[in-house]
């Protein structure tokens, strides 16, 4: 019985949840790979023939403006990835700002925490070891029923900088708790980091206040590694999706000249840009991203800090996964049509609709199922132009965002994590359930 809740750890299952999750991604990659068999095979020769031998309905009605609607947003995502990655492509690494040993910016750092005192102690030992010394670490303990607070106090006694508010409200959101810091701050500059982050570098303030020596610069976001990625095949999955993403839209945006993406950790922005517009979206669902739509809407210049790290702790569990997921996709289409009318320039305005394009590939195989087992066309043939272009793309890139760090040591993972991106599905389908904000847990487990 052990050994089988080892493995069971192992894949991300605890509860019957993971595992009814796990189960529902073994039969939809099953679907993946014999679609995709049905398809290459039909591509490499045109003569091969696909007999659908399942009809459970004979009819010819179609929907083919529902189809055409579909697979355009689809192809929308598409081309974000394909102009993103092509830029990418030509990003050099920048010389960044000289390490300046004059502690010329009061900076604060924020942490909210909710129930996080298995992981609290850490981060604080991390920041009290900082070379900048001209800081104060404010620790929102924000609706409590453990002993964060007491933790807090602990360190509060090594290092006077650190200060605690115990802060109570009918909801508890990131957004809540860091508007409440904020009305507290001294400082010039505001870091702010999750409570299960961990800070290698004690060098990590002093060179992200660097840049700010640039007055044309508002905000600046440091890099993000999985602190437990060897803790089972979800953390895996998520390390090399996260280096993805930063090597290829955070990279392609910074060769492009645009702003960074703001992570919700790891981020400098200085204080006045945030109280002029108001802090963070206490309403938001997903408060980083809404306040980075409206900084880049108001031109304000955010710069990927590429050279500085910052660990942090993901799911370890596909329940866990698939929630915190579904309330960032929610909170990801709420902004999107908040700004649906603001065109301020294609590249951002793609990737706002990319939450779309998530329910446009479910539509366009629903209908596509639907086609096939109704006799009218067999599934291989109404798919096949439409899933070569656009995995194969988005399988391009995931290699080469992979290639300079990995080289051969785990690209043969790069066609499973492929695979594992089609969680999204579920994602999807949980998201429309999401009404609030909700915690997800940290067990403090780092590798």
């Amino acid at each position: 019985m052990q050994k089988i809740k080892e493995i069971g750890k192992k894949l991300g299952i605890q509860s019957r949840e993971d595992l009814i999750y796990f189960i529902g991604m073994f039969f939809l990659v099953a679907y993946l790979l014999v679609i995709s068999f049905l398809v290459i095979a039909k591509w490499i020769n045109p003569r091969f023939v696909y007999y659908q031998k399942i009809v459970l309905l004979h009819t010819n009605i179609r929907f083919p403006v529902i189809m055409k609607i579909c697979i355009g947003l689809m192809y929308l995502s598409f081309l974000d990835w394909l102009i993103i990655g092509i830029a990418s492509l030509f990003d050099r690494r920048r010389s960044f700002p000289p390490l300046d040993y004059k502690e010329s910016f009061f900076v604060s750092i924020l942490i909210p925490a909710h129930n996080e005192e298995r992981v609290i102690e850490k981060i604080l030992e991390d920041l009290s070891q900082q070379s900048y010394r001209m800081l104060e670490i404010i620790v929102i303990a924000h609706n409590c029923t453990d002993r964060t607070a007491d933790k807090v106090r602990q360190q509060m006694q090594n290092d006077r900088r650190i200060k605690i508010i115990e802060y109570r409200s009918k909801e508890s959101r990131k957004a809540i708790a860091l508007n409440r810091g904020l009305k507290e701050v001294r400082g010039s500059i505001v870091i702010n980091f999750d409570a299960d982050n961990r800070i290698p570098d004690k060098d990590f303030v002093m060179k992200i206040v660097q840049y700010f020596n640039d007055v044309s610069i508002s905000g600046v976001q440091a890099s993000l590694k999985v602190a437990n990625h060897k803790n089972d095949i979800l953390t895996m999955f998520q390390r090399m999706e996260l280096r993805s993403f930063m090597n290829i839209f955070w990279r392609g945006r910074r060769a492009l000249k645009l702003p960074c993406f703001l992570a919700g950790t790891g981020t400098a922005i200085r204080t006045d840009i945030l109280k002029r517009y108001g802090g963070w979206n206490n309403s938001s669902l997903v408060e980083d991203f809404d306040l980075f739509v409206l900084l880049a809407t108001r031109r304000k210049k955010i710069v990927y800090a590429s050279e500085l790290t910052v660990l942090d702790e993901k799911p370890v569990y596909w329940s866990a996964l698939i929630n915190q997921r579904a309330r960032w996709l929610k909170g990801y289409l709420i902004v999107s049509l908040k700004y649906l009318l603001n065109f301020d320039n294609l590249v951002d305005y793609l990737y706002r609709l990319f939450p779309l394009s998530i329910f446009a590939w479910l539509g366009t195989n629903s209908l596509c199922i639907y086609y096939s087992l109704s006799g009218q066309v067999a599934l291989a043939v109404i798919s096949n132009w439409i899933w070569i272009s656009w995995a194969l793309v988005i399988m391009f890139f995931l290699f080469l965002s992979s290639w300079p760090s990995e080289k051969f040591k785990s690209i043969y993972l790069v066609p499973l994590y492929w695979l594992f991106t089609y969680h999204l599905v579920f994602v999807a389908l949980i998201c429309i359930f999401v009404r609030d904000w909700h915690h997800t847990r940290h067990f403090g487990e780092e590798v």
